[in-house]
C-alpha cells in the first residue's frame, strides 16, 4: 500500500458570473480525480454546485465593474478584500486559485504575499489573465511577483506574459468545456432555427447588473423595431428577475447554450458570451455600453483595436461592433439585418470554424486539475514550454485517414525541441524473423503495403474480444500475415500494420506482441517492415505508456510513488533529448538498454501506481539552467558517491558532478566482491599503460588501488592514466568503485556499488523517497542546479 497522502485545501475566489462558470467545471473536474480535496469559495451558484457546499461569500457581494460603479463600491470591496486576506491566513490552503475578476484579485495576491502566506509553502494561481495586452501593462510586474502561476485564455496570450518570464499555463479556452444543453423549450414546446411562424433571436445582456440595466432598453426597442423575430432574453439567476421586466420578449434562465443554438441571430454584450455565441455558431452583433466617464478613461487607457474577444482572437473584424453612441437601435437593427444577407453570414459562419481551431480542444478544466494536482503533489510547475508536436508528415501509413478518419503515426520523427505524442519504439532490438500479434480490447483494421510506393490495402477488421492470434513471418525480401494455424491472409508484401479504430466511450484497443518468451501488452499503432535479414516491428506508443514502460522495465521493483514519479520524469526527459536517435533508421527509440529498456505497458505487482506516476507527471521534464533538457542518466546504486560525467564519458556536464551520496548506503547492491587471477589482472594494466607486468613497482601500484570515501574514476601511474571504466568492461565488475586485495594467486577486489555512477542512483534515490523526500527533492539531489519544468 501507498504512504497515505494530506488531503489538499484549495480556496477559490470567483467574483463574476462568468468566471463563476469557468472554475466550477474546474473545481468539478478536481473532485473527479481527487476526490479528497477540501473546497472553499467565495463564489456563485455553479460553484456551490460542483464544490457540493453554500460559499463562504456569495457572488452578489462581489460583482461589480466600470471604474465609477467601483468607487461607489469601494468601502464594500475593501472590507471584502481584509476578510478574504483573513479567510486564506487562517485556513492555510495548499492553492488559492484567484479566477478573472482583475482589480480584486491583484490585492489579494499582493496582500497574501505581503503576509507570508506563500513563503509558508502556500501557492497562488490566477485564473484568466488579465488584459495587460490591451491596458495597464504595468500589471504583468504584479504577477510575476505575486503569483505562482498564470493560467490565460486566449491563444495569443502565453507568448505576451511569456516575455516577462510569468510561468504560464494554457490548455484553451474553457468555453469549450460548457456541456450541450437540451433543445430551447419556450411554452412547453422545443424549438429551432427553423421553426415556427417566427425565427427566434437571442438577446444576451450580460451577468452583471450594471450591464443589463444598460443594454435591456436598448435591446428592448430592437426587440420592438424587429417584430418578425421571437426575441429571447437569456437570464441569470443570481439577479432580481425583475430586471428583465418592459419588453416584448420571453426570458429563460439557465438555458443559454439552448437558446443560442436555435436562435437565427444573436445580440450580444461584449464578453466571453460573444466566444460562446461563435463556437454554438450562432451569427451575432456586440453592443456594450458603460458610464460615460468610465468609457472616457477606457479610451485614454485601452490599446486595442477590437473589444469583442471574437475580433481579438481572430484580429479582424468578422463581428460588428457597436459600442457606447454607436449602440443605438436604429444601427443595432440595421446590423442584425445584414446577418440576413447570405454573404454576411457565411462570412461569420466561416470564421467561427476558424475560431473553433485557435482556442484548442475540449477538455480544458480537466487537465487543468491533473495538471495543478501534480504541482502541488510534486513540486513540478510549468517552467521552459516546448511546443506539443505529433508524429506526422508524409507518413508511410496515410491511406489510413482516408480509410478510417483517423491520425497516421509515421516514420517522420518530430524534432528534438519537441515532445512527441507518440513513441516509435523498435521492438526485438536483438533481431527476429517471426512475431505474433493478438489483439486484446477494441479492434483494429489490419492493412498490408504490396510495394514499396503502393497504397495500403485494408485485409480485415481484427477484432479484440475474439482474440485471434497473427503471425507475420519474412520470406526472402517480402514477408506474409495470416492467422495462426492458417494459410497467410497475404503473401509477399513490403509491410503490415495493425491501426486501433474508435471505439465508442474512448477507450483504447490494446494488443499483445510477441516473439520469444512473455508477451508484450500495447496500445497504439504497430507497423512491421522486413529489414535486413529479419523484421523490423516498430509499435508507435503513447508517450505516458512509454514512460510508464520504461519505469517497470528500468526500475519497477523499488516500490514508493516519489521514486516511480522521479524515474517517470527522466524516462521522460531522456526521451525529449534522443528522440532522434535512431531517425535514420525510421523510428526514435530501440527497447533495449542502447536507448532505455522498454517492455510494452506495466504488468507486474506495482503496475497501477507506476502508470500512475506516469500521468501524474504529465509533460514534466528536467532542465538545465537554460531551459534545455538535461541529459537524465542513472544507474543503480553510486555506492555512496557519484561520479563527474567526465570521468566516464570525457564531457563535463556542470549537474553531473561527483558528490556525497550517503541515501545510497546499506542498500542491497551498496556492496560487491569479486576475485580474478592476479596475474592474467596485472597484465591488462601493463598492456593498457605501456608498462612491464614484472616491474616490481608498477604491481605494486596496482596491487594498492584503494579507494576511500570519494570515489576515482582513473588509475594514475608513470604520468599515464587508465580509465577504471575499461577495467570494468574488461572484467565484469559492477562498478569502478573498488579496492584490491593480494591474496595470493588471486586478486580479491571488494566493490562499491553498481552502475557508471553519473547522475540518480537508483536505490538512493529509492532510500530518500522511503525517508519522506518529494520527487522534486530527489531530483534536485541527483541533478544539482537543474529545474523541474513542462514540455509540451
Amino acid at each position: 500500500m501507498g504512504i497515505p497522502v494530506k488531503p489538499l485545501r484549495v480556496f477559490v475566489l470567483a467574483g463574476e458570473p462568468s468566471g463563476d462558470a469557468h472554475a466550477a467545471r474546474w473545481v468539478a473536474a478536481w473532485r473527479l480525480h481527487d476526490p479528497t480535496v477540501e473546497i472553499r469559495f467565495w463564489g456563485g451558484p455553479a460553484l456551490a454546485h460542483a464544490a457540493g457546499k453554500a460559499p463562504d461569500v456569495d457572488l452578489k457581494q462581489l460583482s461589480v465593474m466600470g471604474f465609477v460603479e467601483v468607487l461607489r463600491a469601494l468601502p464594500r470591496m475593501l472590507r471584502l478584500l481584509r476578510t478574504a486576506v483573513q479567510t486564506v491566513l487562517e485556513w492555510n490552503p495548499d492553492l488559492v486559485v484567484l479566477v478573472d475578476f482583475q482589480s480584486f484579485n491583484a490585492q489579494l495576491a499582493k496582500r497574501l504575499t505581503q503576509s507570508g502566506y506563500r513563503k509558508q509553502g502556500g501557492k497562488i494561481l490566477q485564473y484568466i489573465a488579465p488584459a495587460a495586452w490591451a491596458w495597464k501593462p504595468g500589471r504583468v510586474h504584479a504577477l510575476r511577483a505575486h503569483v505562482d502561476v498564470l493560467v490565460p485564455i486566449l491563444p495569443f496570450e502565453p507568448s505576451f506574459f511569456g516575455q516577462f518570464n510569468i510561468s504560464t499555463w494554457y490548455e484553451g479556452h474553457p468555453v469549450l468545456d460548457v456541456p450541450a444543453q437540451e433543445p430551447l423549450v419556450l411554452d412547453g414546446g422545443s424549438f429551432a432555427r427553423s421553426s415556427g411562424d417566427r425565427p427566434v433571436a437571442a438577446l444576451l445582456p450580460g451577468s452583471r447588473v450594471q450591464e443589463i440595466k444598460s443594454l435591456l432598453p436598448l435591446m428592448a426597442e430592437v426587440a420592438r423595431q424587429m417584430p418578425e423575430y421571437q426575441w429571447v432574453v437569456a437570464g441569470v439567476p443570481h439577479v432580481d428577475p425583475s430586471l428583465y421586466e418592459g419588453g416584448d420578449w420571453t426570458v429563460v434562465v439557465g438555458q443559454t447554450e439552448a437558446l443560442v443554438r436555435a436562435a437565427r441571430v444573436a445580440v450580444v454584450a461584449s464578453g466571453t458570451a460573444t466566444l460562446e455565441v461563435a463556437l454554438w455558431n450562432t451569427p451575432e452583433v456586440v453592443v456594450y455600453r458603460v458610464h460615460p466617464i468610465s468609457y472616457w478613461l477606457a479610451k485614454q487607457w485601452v490599446r486595442v483595436k477590437y473589444v469583442s474577444l471574437v475580433n481579438l482572437v481572430l484580429d479582424r473584424p468578422v463581428v460588428p461592433e457597436l459600442l457606447q453612441q454607436e449602440a443605438v437601435p436604429g444601427k443595432v437593427v440595421d446590423a442584425v439585418r445584414r446577418l440576413e444577407e447570405p454573404d454576411s453570414r457565411q462570412a461569420q459562419l466561416q470564421a467561427f470554424a476558424e475560431l473553433r481551431t485557435k482556442l484548442g480542444a475540449p477538455g480544458v478544466s480537466n487537465r487543468l486539475a491533473e495538471r495543478a494536482i501534480r504541482w502541488l503533489r510534486t513540486g513540478i510547475a510549468a517552467g521552459a514550454l516546448v511546443f506539443l508536436g505529433l508524429v506526422g508528415g508524409n507518413a508511410p501509413l496515410n491511406a489510413q485517414v482516408q480509410t478510417f478518419g483517423i491520425p497516421a503515426p509515421s516514420t517522420d520523427l518530430v524534432g528534438e525541441d519537441r515532445l512527441p505524442a507518440l513513441v516509435a519504439v523498435r521492438q526485438f532490438s536483438t533481431g527476429t524473423s517471426r512475431v505474433q500479434v493478438r489483439p486484446l480490447s477494441g479492434d483494429f483494421a489490419l492493412l498490408v503495403k504490396r510495394g514499396d510506393f503502393a497504397n495500403w490495402d485494408t485485409v480485415e477488421r481484427a477484432l479484440g474480444w475474439v482474440k485471434s492470434s497473427y503471425f507475420v513471418e519474412r520470406s526472402g525480401s517480402l514477408i506474409h500475415v495470416g492467422r495462426t494455424g492458417e494459410p497467410p491472409l497475404a503473401s509477399g508484401v513490403s509491410a503490415v500494420s495493425w491501426v486501433p479504430l474508435p471505439q465508442e466511450g474512448g477507450a483504447e484497443p490494446s494488443y499483445g506482441l510477441r516473439s520469444s518468451g512473455s508477451e508484450r501488452r500495447m496500445h497504439g499503432t504497430l507497423l512491421v517492415q522486413p529489414k535486413a535479414s529479419g523484421l523490423i516491428p516498430v509499435a508507435y506508443v503513447p508517450v505516458d505508456d512509454y514512460v510508464a514502460g520504461v519505469v517497470e522495465a528500468e526500475g519497477g521493483t523499488l516500490f514508493h510513488p516519489n521514486y516511480y514519479r522521479a524515474q517517470a520524469i527522466i524516462a521522460r526527459t531522456w526521451l525529449l533529448r534522443n528522440q532522434r536517435k535512431h531517425a535514420a533508421e525510421g523510428y526514435m527509440v530501440t527497447d533495449g538498454v542502447g536507448s532505455q529498456v522498454f517492455h510494452g505497458l506495466p504488468k507486474g505487482a506495482h503496475a497501477s501506481d507506476i502508470v500512475w506516476a506516469a500521468h501524474s507527471t504529465r509533460d514534466s521534464i528536467l532542465v538545465d539552467s537554460f531551459g534545455r533538457a538535461i541529459e537524465a542518466v542513472f544507474h543503480a546504486n553510486s555506492g555512496g558517491y557519484t561520479s563527474r560525467s567526465e570521468e566516464v564519458w570525457s564531457k563535463a556536464i556542470p549537474y553531473l558532478i561527483a558528490q556525497p551520496d550517503t541515501f545510497s548506503l546499506r542498500c542491497p547492491q551498496t556492496h560487491w566482491t569479486k576475485r580474478l587471477d592476479k596475474e592474467w589482472f596485472i597484465r591488462f594494466f601493463a598492456q593498457k599503460m605501456g608498462q612491464s607486468s614484472t616491474d616490481a613497482a608498477f604491481r605494486q601500484a596496482v596491487l594498492s588501488i584503494a579507494q576511500g570515501s570519494q570515489r576515482s574514476a582513473l588509475f594514475v601511474y608513470g604520468g599515464k592514466t587508465l580509465k577504471l571504466r575499461e577495467v570494468r568492461e574488461k572484467f565484469g565488475l559492477r562498478s569502478t568503485y573498488f579496492t584490491v586485495e593480494d591474496a595470493g594467486s588471486e586478486v580479491v577486489l571488494r566493490g562499491k556499488g553498481f552502475g557508471h555512477g553519473v547522475g540518480l542512483s537508483q536505490e538512493g534515490a529509492y532510500r530518500m523517497a522511503r525517508l519522506g523526500y518529494r520527487t522534486a527533492d530527489i531530483l534536485a539531489h541527483y541533478y544539482p542546479g537543474t529545474r523541474l519544468a513542462v514540455a509540451r
